[in-house]
């Protein structure tokens, strides 16, 4: 019996992945770093904002190998490289899966640029490998300087959640008001609720505020000039301190004691392919970063995740030695090296759901299986105006995260929709909608129905028509067409 499924055929793939692995292998060796392997399941992740992990009890599946490499690093493995699999929740979609191929890699003693160099070279290796024709060279832009060329708005990095709005208004960008409460029953973005969680709110609001700076100047202006290059590779760095996740921090070069993030992005035809850090060796601040993202879980309604006390442990007796290192999606270096459009056409696994080829559900039940209370975000509509062009009793998600969004690890950065936030209606307009509103229809989409319980998780329900959730810029998006 034929197998209908998209993509290449089988007997390529197989072929296709063995000469990757074998490409990446070969050259993170001939490079001098040895291979290692460490478990899947974890105790505890690192804690990034909007980068969930699927529950094994008694641990966690790891969302990234970034702490265990850290911890051989403090007992001096050397520089070292790891292909694992790793696991994040909820992401489906044609460039993202719940389960994925890193390529993670450290190296001892070697500046940011030393893994930039890695990158361009693991990149050609498998593009190489895979017959596809060379790449441009790579080219090195900061993040700020990009937002001041692309939008008009000059930053320094450090602004401070009000100030950043205002700034982001002022270009007509939507940034999440920081002083708002995400859902009708969550703690104020460091209110009271929040201190629980975090002693340092104003920490928390500029992550909130900066996050959804990064999504909205992504969408709108991020993504089609990194379209508009084509093939050409770009090492995105400079990141706001907010922003810094794991990274250490440097001296921004203004003679004013600022300060900016040793951290990068990769992309390669506008998709994000891989993400880096020299890497923060300081356990108090490591924690305090990891106690600020919890504070935002709990103003996004979340429960805290588990901080890894025995890694900041190792960082603070052992030592972290001072080292760089990047992590890479490899299904997604394939996909864009074979020129497919989805993972899921690459992909050798039989057995995991593909969300566009997802048949009819009964109408109002979810799509992606039971939430649980990562997946707060609901948007249910019980019946489409006639002004909105669509019938039938069915519904499907389209995606539930954008394109380039984290393929990689180093913080979500990419916030989910907020009660504050202005859904954009796909081809103009705006919906409005709010935690608990009720649409009537009309010019504005024509979706009469509810919203309620935004999370950080999008979760949708639609009875009569189909809806594509946008993560990284808080919107929501309607298309006309099943996949």
């Amino acid at each position: 019996m034929t197998d209908r499924r998209a993509g290449l055929p089988w007997r390529e793939r197989v072929i296709l992945w063995d000469r990757a692995l074998a490409a990446v292998r070969a050259l993170l060796r001939g490079r001098g770093l040895a291979e290692v392997s460490t478990p899947v399941r974890v105790n505890a992740v690192a804690v990034e904002p909007f980068i969930e992990p699927i529950a094994a009890p008694p641990g966690l599946l790891q969302t990234s190998p970034e702490l265990a490499m850290k911890r051989l690093l403090c007992r001096g493995s050397g520089s070292i490289f790891q292909v694992s699999h790793v696991f994040r929740r909820a992401e489906r979609g044609a460039r993202h899966s719940e389960e994925f191929h890193l390529v993670e890699w450290y190296r001892v003693d070697a500046p940011l640029e030393a893994v930039q160099d890695d990158v361009e070279a693991v990149i050609a290796a498998v593009f190489d490998a895979l017959g596809a024709a060379p790449l441009p060279a790579f080219d090195r832009r900061d993040l700020l300087d990009l937002v001041a060329e692309t939008a008009g708005l000059e930053l320094r990095g450090d602004e401070p959640a009000e100030r950043l709005s205002a700034g982001a208004a002022s270009i007509g960008l939507e940034v999440v008001d920081p002083g708002l409460a995400v859902g009708r029953d969550a703690p104020e973005i460091g209110g009271e609720g929040d201190r629980r969680g975090c002693d340092d709110p104003a920490a928390v609001r500029d992550l909130a505020a900066w996050s959804s700076f990064f999504s909205s100047w992504s969408d709108r202006h991020l993504d089609p000039w990194l379209v508009d290059r084509g093939r050409r590779g770009i090492h995105l760095g400079g990141f706001p301190p907010a922003l810094a996740a794991l990274a250490a921090l440097r001296d921004a070069g203004r003679g004013d004691g600022s300060r900016l993030a040793e951290r990068f992005e990769s992309h390669v035809g506008g998709v994000e392919l891989a993400n880096g850090y020299h890497e923060l060796r300081d356990p108090a601040e490591q924690r305090r970063r990891f106690t600020v993202v919890n504070g935002l879980r709990r103003a996004h309604g979340l429960e805290p995740l588990p901080i890894d006390d025995d890694f900041l442990a190792d960082l603070g007796g052992l030592g972290l030695p001072a080292c760089s290192g990047v992590a890479l999606g490899l299904d997604r270096l394939m996909m864009v090296a074979v020129g497919a459009t989805r993972l899921a056409d690459v992909s050798l696994a039989l057995g995991a759901p593909d969300v566009n080829r997802l048949g009819p559900r009964r109408p109002g039940r979810p799509i992606c299986g039971s939430p649980g209370p990562v997946a707060r975000f609901r948007a249910e509509a019980s019946a489409a105006s006639p002004s909105s062009g669509f019938e039938g009793p069915r519904a499907r998600v389209v995606a539930t995260r954008p394109d380039r969004d984290r393929c990689c690890r180093g913080a979500g950065d990419r916030p989910p929709p907020t009660a504050a936030t202005r859904p954009r209606r796909r081809g103009g307009g705006t919906l409005g909608l709010r935690s608990g509103d009720r649409r009537r229809g009309g010019s504005t989409g024509g979706v009469p129905g509810l919203v309620r319980g935004w999370g950080t998780w999008p979760q949708c329900v639609l009875r009569s028509r189909t809806i594509s959730v946008h993560w990284r810029s808080p919107c929501v998006r309607f298309s006309s067409a099943s996949p």
